[in-house]
């Protein structure tokens, strides 16, 4: 059985216990760790990468399968609410001289105490977090964005990231492997939970 449950009445995470396999933590440097965890797992990974203060290189992070969801709400604040939304869009190679048709897409959400970020890649779906909005608008994993940066689309929020995690929880999202066809797929459909009005709809 799964040690998750999901109320729709309280949209309330209950955790029942984790097994070790499903969440880990590194104290190393945050970009070396990701990238030997990526060469040894090799393709899609199923987990969630979560970085609590990516502003800053070395600490922890943690690595989070689809059975152990629930405990990110335990390492965040989960009732706290998004208020603002918005869409970025980066090249998605060096030589690309516009990302106006080829582009990667990643979400920023804004809540009264924190940034983040959320978006899928070809080994994992990320989520950063930081005081900072450069720190997570700028950088992915220590490392900084392809340019331009481009806004491609904002909107106010009313939901909270509780409601984030249950969306991942619910829809399965760790175990739909990466397709480089519809890679952003994760970022257009994760704005209906985040968004109040569901506005915001890239095509």
């Amino acid at each position: 059985m799964p040690w998750i449950e999901y109320y729709v009445k309280s949209k309330s995470l209950i955790t029942m216990g984790a097994s070790k396999s499903s969440f880990s933590r590194d104290l190393k440097s945050k970009s070396e760790t990701h990238r030997k965890r990526k060469s040894a797992k090799g393709g899609w990974s199923n987990q969630l990468y979560f970085d609590p203060e990516a502003d800053n290189e070395f600490g922890i992070n943690y690595y989070i399968e689809h059975e152990g969801l629930g405990k990110l709400s335990t390492l965040v604040d989960a009732e706290e609410r998004i208020l603002n939304v918005y869409a970025y869009k980066v090249p998605l190679n060096n030589w690309q001289l516009t990302s106006f048709t080829m582009y990667h897409l990643f979400i920023i959400f804004k809540t009264k105490s924190w940034w983040w970020s959320i978006e899928k890649h070809s080994d994992c779906i990320s989520i950063q977090r930081s005081k900072l909005e450069s720190a997570v608008r700028c950088k992915h994993i220590q490392t900084y964005r392809r340019t331009p940066i481009d806004l491609v689309k904002s909107d106010s929020g009313s939901k909270s990231v509780n409601d984030l995690i249950c969306w991942l929880y619910n829809k399965n999202e760790l175990n739909k492997e990466f397709d480089e066809l519809f890679s952003n797929n994760i970022c257009k459909t994760c704005l209906r939970p985040c968004c109040s009005k569901h506005v915001l709809v890239l095509v």
